[in-house]
């Protein structure tokens, strides 16, 4: 990002949010007066188009609204912690096509990060978390956020013993998700480390922990992606 268009303060981010949202209008409005063919051919990217344009509207009421709350502090601004969480999500909004799931869980982190929350972690944290939320899929963030509303009554000696089979009857009936698609996703996060894996040879063991199965990656992804900043 060129220096002259780093944004420095509260009021830089809102703007730049804004010529983005006006950019898409633009160029929605030109495909609309294009060759019918054209505009044919073009339906699945003025979809996206016009979708990116809302996620990107829905940041900036949400930033604005932080603003006047006083929970940005002008001094993160030009942070390259906030520069890099920025870039990754206007990228991620731009290249990824994300549906409503995948975008709150992004706008949602990033928001927090740029709160005063973000701006007391190791620099290097923040972008790490936008990272492997922006690798989630909607199913995967489905499972994780079940998880997590699950955890605080899943403490007892009892839900300890549940294994995976009790673990995973009770995704499936939180989320209302198939049985096939909550083991899928499982697979997946495990993989990526945010739970914890199956032991033993026929995978029927688990180690529930503090959180049923969120590991401290998780926990902490899930505490940010759940819900926006007050």
């Amino acid at each position: 990002m060129p220096n002259d268009l780093t944004p420095r303060k509260p009021d830089d981010v809102s703007g730049l949010l804004g010529r983005t949202v006006d950019n898409v209008i633009q160029g929605l409005s030109g495909l609309a007066a294009s060759d019918r063919k054209e505009v044919a051919l073009s339906v699945g990217h003025i979809i996206q188009r016009a979708r990116a344009g809302k996620f990107v509207q829905a940041v900036k009421d949400e930033w604005d609204a932080l603003v006047a709350k006083g929970r940005i502090k002008g001094e993160v601004i030009g942070s390259e912690q906030h520069l890099d969480c920025l870039q990754e999500l206007l990228d991620f909004i731009d290249r990824d096509l994300p549906d409503a799931q995948r975008f709150t869980a992004m706008k949602n982190l990033y928001l927090h990060i740029a709160a005063d929350e973000g701006s007391t972690k190791p620099d290097y944290l923040p972008q790490q978390l936008m990272k492997v939320c922006r690798t989630l899929s909607s199913g995967e963030i489905i499972v994780l956020l079940t998880v997590y509303r699950l955890a605080p009554s899943k403490r007892s000696t009892t839900e300890r013993g549940l294994g995976a089979e009790g673990w995973l009857r009770a995704i499936v009936d939180e989320s209302g998700l198939y049985r096939e698609l909550v083991e899928t996703h499982e697979d997946r996060l495990m993989d990526k480390r945010l739970l914890t894996p199956r032991r033993y040879g026929d995978r029927s063991g688990v180690t529930l922990g503090d959180h049923f199965r969120l590991t401290d990656l998780a926990v902490a992804l899930c505490q940010w992606i759940s819900a926006p900043p007050g």
